[in-house]
């Protein structure tokens, strides 16, 4: 499988994660927390994945886009 068929799924300005297709549709991977309940779900199409990472965006909010840029402890 070549990188070159990732895609980058961002969802309102913030990444969501990896769609990695395979023999059946895509693969879902998520890259952040928000999105760990569709993690290593499976689309027929692309545009499934995107539409679903969208609706769940819509349904939860962990508030924590407000601390970015913020620091971590030392």
């Amino acid at each position: 499988m070549s990188s070159d068929n990732i895609v980058l799924i961002e969802i309102a300005g913030e990444d969501a994660g990896l769609a990695v297709p395979d023999t059946q549709g895509v693969r879902f991977y998520s890259g952040s927390a928000r999105f760990h309940a569709l993690d290593g779900r499976r689309f027929a199409r692309l545009s499934e994945l995107k539409r679903a990472a969208a609706e769940h965006a819509a349904t939860v909010n962990f508030g924590l886009k407000g601390l970015r840029g913020l620091q971590r402890a030392s």
